[in-house]
């Protein structure tokens, strides 16, 4: 069991250069279509305020759960050597793993600077390891970064946005999450408009009418809302440094890690 369980370790490593390749060419495939839509993205500053003010008193949709979620996350699992997401009525059976994988639960805002960061360092490794069954991935979509987006809500929106890529096309969701880090605004600015929202989601290769209406209309807010406050008030989440909740939060096998160990390294080795 060790000997494979190293095996394990040493295939994931070898894949990570790949990986990593592709994703970048995954993002050059993308860039025409992101400088395409540049144009069309950019409002007027009295659209933008109406944007704004129509988001901020739109009522709260009841809080009905996107499809392809659990407790709040889109849940990923290794599949034929790939990443899949974990989805309601799957129509392919998947063989238990030889070895019981790590669960790895990632707190995450996608307009969270420090996420970008996190997500830059690890993903291409986390992917390989769930790729390669060593772990499984379970993404908690919050927003608590409203604040820094000058009252536009763009927190609560990417999040919407999350939510609905989960419920419509869960296999483009860490493709989308991608597009919305690698095109993330600064804090101080007033975000990314709903229009340019969808134009990453697209990017990222979510489509449909559906899925629009889904963003346009925060259908998920209420779904957000719960479990955004569900994690501020968790007190497994709890940073003991800050005494509260951030983001990112990684959750291993149930327990916090705490930055003190590399986390790819912490993933391989949880018991």
């Amino acid at each position: 069991m060790q000997e494979s369980k190293k095996q394990r370790r040493e295939q994931a490593r070898e894949h990570a250069r790949a990986n990593r390749e592709q994703a970048k060419r995954r993002q050059r495939r993308n860039r025409w279509f992101l400088q395409g839509g540049i144009g069309a993205g950019i409002l007027t500053a009295a659209a933008v305020t109406l944007l704004i003010v129509s988001s901020v008193n739109a009522p709260t949709p009841a809080g009905t759960a996107p499809a392809n979620t659990t407790a709040g996350a889109v849940e990923f699992h290794g599949e034929n050597g790939a990443v899949a997401p974990t989805v309601e009525n799957p129509t392919v059976t998947v063989a238990p793993a030889a070895e019981k994988p790590a669960k790895v639960d990632l707190y995450i805002d996608w307009s969270c600077p420090v996420c970008k960061q996190f997500e830059t360092a690890t993903s291409a490794d986390l992917q390989t390891l769930v790729a390669t069954e060593q772990a499984t991935l379970a993404v908690h979509p919050v927003a608590i970064l409203d604040r820094s987006y000058l009252g536009s809500r763009f927190s609560s929106r990417a999040a919407n946005a999350a939510a609905c890529v989960a419920d419509h096309s869960p296999s483009s969701f860490l493709d989308v999450q991608q597009q919305m880090y690698d095109n993330q605004p600064e804090e101080g600015t007033h975000g990314l408009t709903t229009s340019r929202i969808l134009e990453l989601v697209h990017a990222g290769g979510a489509t449909g009418s559906a899925l629009d209406s889904c963003i346009r209309d925060e259908t998920f807010r209420g779904w957000v809302e719960k479990y955004t406050a569900k994690a501020l008030t968790d007190k497994a989440l709890v940073n003991p440094a800050t005494g509260g909740f951030g983001t990112p939060t990684a959750l291993i096998n149930g327990k916090r890690w705490n930055g003190g160990r590399d986390f790819i390294r912490s993933v391989e080795d949880a018991d």
